[in-house]
C-alpha cells in the first residue's frame, strides 16, 4: 500500500497554498500553509503520536512569528514570539505541569532582557535582568513566601556587585558588596532587629580587613583589623559607655603582641606583651592615676621573672 508524502495545493510542482505533509508510515507531521514548496503562514505540527507539537506562525519550513510549542501531554512548552524556529521576542515558557517557569524576553533560544523566573509552584523566584539564559544585570531573587530575599546586581546567575540581602521576614540582613555570592568588599551587616551588627570589609563572605563590631544598642565593641572573621592585627576593644577596654595587637581573636589595657574611667591599667589573651612579656601596671605600680616581666596573667615594684609617689620600692 502506497502511503501519501503531501496531500493539497500545487504550484509549479511545489506546495503552494493549503497542504499536509505525512512521515512514512501516514502520521501527519504538518497541516497548513506553504509557499513555494515550505510551510509558510499558518499551520500546526505533530509529534509521531497525532498530538499537536506546535501551533501558530511558520517561514521557510521554521516557526516564526508567535506560535505555541507543546509538550507530548499537550501542555504548553512555550508560547510567544519565534525567529529562525528559535525563541526570540516576548514568550512564556512553563513547566510540564502547566504552571509558568519563565516570563519575558527571549533571544536564540535564551532569557535575554528583561524576565521573570517562578518554580514549579508558580512562585517568583526570580525577577530582573538576563544575559544568555543567565541572571545578569539588576534583579531581585525571591523566598517562597513572595518576600525578596536578595536586591541588586547579578552576574552569572550569582550575586555580584551591589546589592542587599534580606531574611524571610524582610529584614535586611546585608547590605554591600558582593562577588560569587558571597560578601566580597565593603559592606554592613545587620541583627534580626535591624541594627548594625558589622561595618566594614569582608572577604569570602567572612569578615576581613577594616571593620567595626556592634552590639545590640549600637555601641561599638570592636574597631579595627578582621582575618577569617576574627579580630587579627591593630584593634580597639570597647566598654558599653564608649571608652577604650584594650587598644593594640590581636590574633585569632585574642589580645597577642603589643598593647594597652584601660578602666572604664579610660585610665591606663596595663601597658605591655600579650600571649593567648593573657600578660605575657614585659609590661607595665598601673594606678588610676597613672602612675607605675609594677613594671617587669609576666607569665600567664601573673608578675613572674624581673622587675620593679613602685610607691604611689613613682618611687621603687624594690626589685624582683
Amino acid at each position: 500500500m502506497e502511503n501519501k508524502i503531501y496531500e493539497g495545493d500545487l504550484k509549479k510542482n511545489k506546495a503552494e497554498g493549503k497542504g499536509i505533509l505525512y512521515d512514512e508510515n501516514g502520521n501527519k507531521l504538518y497541516e497548513g500553509d506553504y509557499k513555494n514548496g515550505n510551510a509558510e503562514g499558518k499551520g500546526i505540527g505533530y509529534y509521531e503520536n497525532g498530538k499537536k507539537k506546535y501551533e501558530g506562525d511558520f517561514k521557510n519550513d521554521n516557526y516564526e512569528g508567535k506560535g505555541i510549542l507543546y509538550y507530548e501531554n499537550e501542555n504548553k512548552i512555550y508560547e510567544g514570539d519565534f525567529k529562525n524556529g528559535k525563541y526570540e521576542g516576548k514568550g512564556i515558557g512553563y513547566y510540564e505541569n502547566g504552571n509558568k517557569r519563565y516570563e519575558g524576553d527571549f533571544k536564540n533560544d535564551n532569557y535575554e532582557g528583561k524576565g521573570i523566573y517562578y518554580d514549579k509552584n508558580e512562585n517568583k523566584e526570580y525577577e530582573g535582568d538576563y544575559k544568555n539564559g543567565k541572571s545578569e544585570g539588576k534583579g531581585i531573587g525571591y523566598y517562597e513566601n513572595g518576600n525578596k530575599r536578595y536586591e541588586g546586581d547579578y552576574k552569572n546567575d550569582m550575586p555580584e556587585g551591589k546589592g542587599i540581602f534580606y531574611d524571610k521576614n524582610g529584614n535586611k540582613k546585608y547590605e554591600g558588596d558582593f562577588k560569587n555570592s558571597k560578601a566580597e568588599g565593603k559592606g554592613i551587616l545587620y541583627d534580626e532587629n535591624g541594627n548594625k551588627k558589622y561595618e566594614g570589609d569582608f572577604r569570602n563572605g567572612e569578615y576581613e580587613g577594616k571593620g567595626i563590631y556592634y552590639d545590640k544598642n549600637g555601641n561599638k565593641l570592636y574597631e579595627g583589623d578582621y582575618k577569617n572573621g576574627e579580630y587579627e592585627g591593630k584593634g580597639i576593644l570597647y566598654y558599653e559607655n564608649g571608652n577604650k577596654l584594650y587598644e593594640g595587637d590581636f590574633k585569632n581573636d585574642n589580645y597577642e603582641g603589643k598593647g594597652i589595657f584601660y578602666d572604664e574611667n579610660g585610665n591606663k591599667i596595663y601597658e605591655g606583651d600579650n600571649k593567648n589573651g593573657i600578660f605575657e612579656g614585659k609590661g607595665i601596671f598601673y594606678d588610676k592615676n597613672g602612675n607605675k605600680l609594677y613594671e617587669g616581666d609576666f607569665k600567664k596573667g601573673n608578675i613572674e621573672g624581673k622587675g620593679i615594684y613602685y610607691y604611689e609617689n613613682g618611687n621603687e620600692i624594690n626589685k624582683e
